[in-house]
């Protein structure tokens, strides 16, 4: 697979030469060509682009091979996004120990955000820790992670292909590697955004003494980071200033005028509102200046700026967007989270992500239209953020347009170089204003979404490209546009909510796009639960999205009616891409969705990504919803468990099926990746009954007390305690020991108590016996009302006794007195009451089945016993009644729900969890589907039947066993229940069939 004999010629080469090539005579250049390009393409790299590839997807970048371009040399690439880069030198630059070169390639590498750099001048190969924060004191072991001289290239080769062969980077082990063993790595994004952070507070700090409004601050301090940022990314990238930022404080008496001169150059050339309006420079005090100007250069400065990319900073911006400053009761600047931000996850889509939704969704738009068709497209991100997403359309777009010149009209382009070609700069800023579109809530998200596309602009370009034109940027105010795109002025006129309308900040699509529909919309809309709106709304903003919109239904989600809402803004067979919660899919609340969704059959694509994590330190369970607005016959299911795979093979078919729209309806969505299973489900679904039309499946109880701390003892249970707990015992109570002393409980209160928390409880599955060692303090009387202060003083008062002991520890939170526990109905005379109040009469009086939510096993076990079940939908354990009538007995649908391909339907239907677990709860059980019985036909209600005898068997052995027998007895009797179980499976299979 790998040339090593090519290598051997190589390093022979270079031996047989190396008093040469380590002359100065030698060169750079040809040290490239000649050697180091043939080491990668021997590593599996294609160096020279021998696939033809298109040049955005190349899989190494390669900078000019005669001129300094203030790039790495190389960058290598993974289906488009740069993985690390490899700064060449040549021979007689001594790599090993020349600090510069060193320093060089390490701001590279770090300033890119990427995991590890090279440096080498082919005699020596350096590899380093690019996480690592580069400093002008490291030495030149500092973050080294290996060295390779060229005579060890062979007998070393396979360590060399661990670290940086294309074989490694693709099979996504990559992404796994150069974890942070010593605590040492400090990421770019983080240092960057700290410093920005300090740069708000203390320009904020200074504003506030100034007696400046805090609204005004926050405008403020953002300009003024946005334009010194964008003038350093300007000189970075060799882009016409007037004059560099530090060399506007070299004097510091006229730091102001000199700066003051930069920002007026920098509007008249670039033009684009970044450096219009009055300037924050005149109300700072010039050692403010001089310090944060100062942070941006070395030797404090570590940063590349022009190897920051544009998705990069969208990510930092993200962060920034998160807080803003605020006055504290101490009367000073703080930084705090916005209010919309809190209880809520905010987060970065990942680029990959990024450009395969945009990949996915644009090139469908894009594909056989000349420049001028180009232009007519509009894509919008109706909730754009930093504007990552616009970003990654617009350069898609401009990549588009410019292989299109260079396959049909070559000579309008600008040749840079080598095989570099770029659009004229007049033709990127026209395709910017015509194409592109954004809204966003947040005012400084919007000026935030401006500033990336500028800089997306201005990427490659350098003085000679923009000479001659003025201005050299566009105004993207009538583009980018602040408001709340779910609501427009009608609907607060309707629902009578103009007293709010300050704080809803209403937006009219009449204003943007001229009223036009969009060809495509994208992005990563909020995800805000009904719980949180209420708590960081305007009171009749969730009443409007109540009444406009069909999808907020139940306990709906905000991104709900963002895909609504952005339906209604599409043409006619339009886009539409979004990265959601995959919950839509599958619980009650996106009932409607899926009916707005499946009855015009707009399902394009779905992407599953099950329990696995897209967002970087944040648990969610995503999903990709492509729509196209027109009747699709079939759509494209994927089903994604592994990332670092699916960012390699994204096209692979084993992870992806196409089929047909009538599959989806207002049900959950029930998809797997696999014809042969779909066709079972098909069938599975096409003659069967919800198991709620047979059955009750109910929570358990919740007390909000699981735990509680008393003084300096460890966390003990409030309301239950085991069999190993009781010291004593009288006819009508229990005496248990907690807390260094005895208390003792009224028999008639407790119920046995199902909560397993040993490994062995937790390991139950379906026939095995049920059994508890707990009981519960139940204050609760047979109509499940609460037992009342005065019969528990009468009736139970030791009870009562032991409840005043723990009160501070269960005092509820409403009672409004510091407590913590939530009891939404306690009253001061009820203090004692569980946390919720439901399912209580399911508990005793018939038999019932115990589920394990999210047991790795199904378990559905009988209960006899009227065990009270602990919480859960999502989580704990859950029972199952039959409806009175029913013929389906509580053996057979515990048959049922134990069978392989319903279990099946129970991880395609139930929430994801991690580590592949999914829920059986409640709101799952209600809509599995059961295959329907004709009780009337002999041969199906034998069937039937014959699970239910077996069924009792096992019960009886299991009765058996609970009691002490031999070994032999035992093992005929388990083999025996074995045999049963499997039996019982056979004849679920004859009724599935």
């Amino acid at each position: 697979m790998y040339n090593i004999d090519f290598l051997k010629i190589l390093v022979q080469s270079f031996t047989d030469n190396l008093t040469y090539y380590k002359s100065t005579a030698y060169n750079e250049s040809a040290c490239r060509l000649n050697y180091i390009d043939n080491l990668f393409k021997v590593l599996g790299w294609d160096v020279s682009n021998d696939s033809n590839t298109s040049p955005q997807i190349r899989e190494v970048l390669v900078e000019d091979y005669d001129r300094s371009t203030g790039r790495p040399d190389y960058s290598m690439t993974l289906t488009g996004v740069v993985k690390f880069f490899v700064e060449a030198k040549k021979p007689s630059v001594d790599v090993l120990s020349n600090l510069d070169a060193i320093f060089q390639a390490r701001r590279y590498g770090w300033s890119a955000r990427h995991k590890i750099v090279v440096l080498t001048n082919f005699e020596n190969l350096l590899i380093y820790d690019a996480s690592i924060m580069p400093s002008s004191t490291d030495t030149a072991d500092t973050a080294l992670i290996a060295t390779f001289n060229y005579v060890e290239y062979v007998d070393r080769f396979e360590e060399l292909v661990s670290l940086i062969s294309r074989d490694f980077i693709y099979s996504g082990e990559y992404d796994n590697s150069f974890t942070d063993v010593e605590g040492l790595k400090k990421q770019v994004d983080d240092v960057f955004l700290d410093q920005i952070n300090q740069w708000r507070l203390r320009l904020g700090e200074y504003l506030l003494s100034q007696e400046f409004g805090i609204e005004i601050i926050n405008d403020m301090t953002q300009d003024f980071i946005n334009q010194i940022v964008f003038l350093r990314i300007c000189e970075d990238r060799n882009l016409p200033v007037y004059q560099k930022l530090e060399e506007t404080i070299t004097d510091e008496s006229k730091v102001k005028d000199a700066l003051q001169q930069l920002f007026v150059d920098a509007d008249n050339k670039y033009n684009s509102g970044l450096f219009s309006g009055d300037y924050l420079i005149f109300d700072l005090n010039n050692e403010i200046i001089i310090d944060i100007i100062k942070t941006l250069y070395y030797p404090q400065s570590p940063y590349v700026f022009n190897l920051i990319e544009a998705s990069l900073l969208g990510h930092i911006y993200e962060m920034f967007l998160v807080k803003h400053l605020i006055i504290n009761e101490d009367g000073h600047i703080e930084l705090k989270e916005k209010k919309e931000n809190e209880n809520r996850s905010v987060v970065t889509t990942p680029i990959e992500i990024v450009k395969y939704m945009t990949t996915k969704s644009l090139q469908p738009l894009l594909n056989g239209k000349n420049p001028d068709a180009i232009k007519e497209l509009r894509v919008a991100d109706i909730a754009s953020g930093s504007g990552i997403f616009l970003v990654e359309v617009y350069e898609q777009i401009i990549h588009y347009v410019r292989d299109w010149y260079s396959e049909n009209q070559k000579d309008h382009l600008i040749h840079m170089g080598g095989e570099k070609y770029k659009l004229p700069l007049a033709e990127k800023r026209e395709i910017l204003e015509n194409c592109i579109y954004g809204i966003d809530i947040d005012s400084h998200a919007v000026e935030v979404s401006k500033f990336s596309l500028l800089l997306k602009l201005l990427e490659d370009e350098n003085t000679p490209t923009v000479t001659g034109l003025t201005p050299i940027l566009p105004d993207l105010t009538n583009n980018l546009l602040i408001g709340n795109s779910l609501i427009d002025t009608d609907m607060i006129t309707k629902y009578k909510s103009e007293d709010q309308i300050q704080s809803i900040i209403p937006f009219d699509w009449s204003i943007i796009n001229q009223g036009n529909h969009f060809d495509l919309i994208i992005g990563n809309p909020p995800y805000v639960k009904v719980e949180d709106m209420k708590a960081l709304l305007p009171s009749n903003e969730l009443k409007i999205y109540k009444k406009r919109y069909s999808s907020s239904y139940k306990q709906f989600d905000k991104y709900f009616i963002f895909i609504e809402r952005s339906l209604e803004c599409l043409k006619e067979e339009g886009m539409l891409s979004f990265i959601v919660p995959n919950k839509f899919s599958k619980n009650k609340s996106g009932a409607k969705l899926r009916k707005l969704l499946t009855d015009d059959a707009y399902v394009y694509e779905f992407v599953d990504f099950g329990s696995a994590q897209v967002f970087e330190d944040k648990t969610i369970y995503s999903s990709i919803l492509f729509l196209k607005k027109a009747m699709n016959e079939e759509f494209t299911f994927r089903e994604v468990d592994d990332l670092n795979r699916w960012w390699i093979t994204k096209d692979d078919s084993s992870n992806m099926i196409k089929l047909s729209h009538t599959l989806l309806t207002d049900n959950p969505w029930v998809l797997v990746a696999d014809l042969d299973m779909i066709q079972r489900l098909n069938k599975l679904y096409s003659n069967s009954i919800q198991l709620q039309n047979i059955a009750t499946p109910f929570v358990g109880i919740q007390t909000s007390a699981e735990s509680i701390k008393i003084g300096n003892y460890k966390k003990m249970p409030a309301y239950w305690f085991v069999d190993e707990d009781i010291t004593g015992e009288t006819n009508d109570t229990y005496t248990f020991r907690r807390y260094d002393r005895e208390f003792t409980v009224e028999k008639n209160i407790l119920k046995r108590y199902f909560k397993p928390v040993t490994k062995a409880e937790k390991g139950n599955s379906s026939y095995d016996t049920c059994v508890t060692n707990k009981w519960i303090i139940f204050p609760y009387d047979s109509n499940a009302d609460l037992i009342p202060m005065d019969v528990m003083e009468t009736d139970y008062p030791n009870t009562l006794e032991y409840f005043r002991f723990i009160y501070a520890a269960i005092e509820p939170k409403q009672l409004g007195n510091g407590g913590k526990r939530d009891v939404p109905l306690a009253t001061p005379d009820t203090w004692y009451r569980y946390g919720r109040r439901q399912s209580f009469k399911n508990f005793w009086g018939t038999d019932k089945l115990i589920v394990g939510v999210m047991s790795k096993k199904p378990m559905f076990m009988r209960d006899k016993n009227n065990f009270v079940v602990a919480s859960g939908d999502t989580a704990g354990y859950v029972g199952i009644k039959t409806l009175e009538g029913s013929p389906y007995s509580l053996e057979f649908i515990q048959a049922y729900l134990t069978h392989p391909l319903i279990e099946k339907v129970f991880s395609i239907v139930g929430s994801d969890f991690d580590n592949g677990f999914y829920s059986r709860g409640k709101s799952v059980l209600d809509v599995i589907p059961v295959k329907k019985i004709d009780f009337t036909n002999e041969r199906e209600k034998e069937r039937h039947d014959s699970i239910v005898e077996k069924t009792h068997e096992i019960y009886d052995i299991n009765a058996t066993l609970l009691n002490r027998v031999s070994r032999q007895t035992q093992t005929v009797l388990t083999r025996r229940k074995e045999q049963l179980i499997s039996e019982i499976m056979e004849k679920i299979d004859e009724i599935l069939e």
